[in-house]
């Protein structure tokens, strides 16, 4: 599901009515695949997510070491995974 934009708020409706607005403006609708995958995204357990995350602070541990390496300046994310 990486890079697919989909959400979901809990809030009262007066901050929900607001959203609604936004997001019709800014969206016409979510492609059916796009529905379909987050359904299945979000039966996965929690361990999936936690290796997930793990597989990634290692893929951007490894690319910040290869951008250092070659030289470049670089600001390290500060994104808190899991």
């Amino acid at each position: 599901m990486t890079g697919w934009r989909i959400g979901y708020a809990i809030a009262p409706p007066e901050i929900t009515d607001a959203i609604r607005k936004v997001h019709d403006f800014l969206t016409v609708g979510a492609p059916a695949p796009l529905q379909e995958g987050a359904v299945a995204g979000l039966k996965f357990g929690p361990e999936y997510y936690v290796e997930l995350a793990q597989k990634y602070t290692e893929r951007r541990a490894l690319c910040l070491d290869m951008l250092g390496k070659a030289g470049f300046k670089y600001y390290a994310p500060q994104a808190r995974i899991m």
